[in-house]
Parts: C-alpha cells; sequence; structure tokens
C-alpha cells in the first residue's frame, strides 16, 4: 500500500457537529446512570461472626437503628 493510501479524509462541519452531538448525548446518558446508581439504597450484610460479639460497636450501631 501506499502512503496516500493510508490517510483518512478529515471530517466537515457538519460531521464534527454530529459527532460531537453524539459524545455529548452519550455522556450525559453515563451521567444519568451513575446518579441513578447512586440513590439506589445500599445494602448492609451483617455476618454471623460480629453478631455473636455483643460489644462489636458497629453491630450495636445497627441494631440501635432499628
Amino acid at each position: 500500500m501506499t502512503r496516500s493510501a493510508t490517510i483518512r479524509p478529515q471530517p466537515n462541519d457538519t460531521d464534527l457537529i454530529k459527532i460531537t452531538k453524539a459524545i455529548a448525548s452519550k455522556e450525559a446518558e453515563i451521567a444519568k446512570n451513575i446518579d441513578e446508581y447512586n440513590k439506589r439504597q445500599k445494602k448492609t450484610q451483617i455476618m454471623p461472626s460480629a453478631s455473636v460479639v455483643g460489644y462489636a460497636a458497629y453491630y450495636k450501631a445497627f441494631q440501635d437503628r432499628f
């Protein structure tokens, strides 16, 4: 192949506008997904070994919430 065959043509203004809009749309979609994920309730797991030890501060604090 010749060197000129591997060079891609430069995008014109309308192509750049379309690409910019597509990138902005994807960025907004990702930001929305992240916000929705962060709004979800987080799951808390209390391990059985913590419940055996009654003086464990984190377990006691969890019990006091309920």
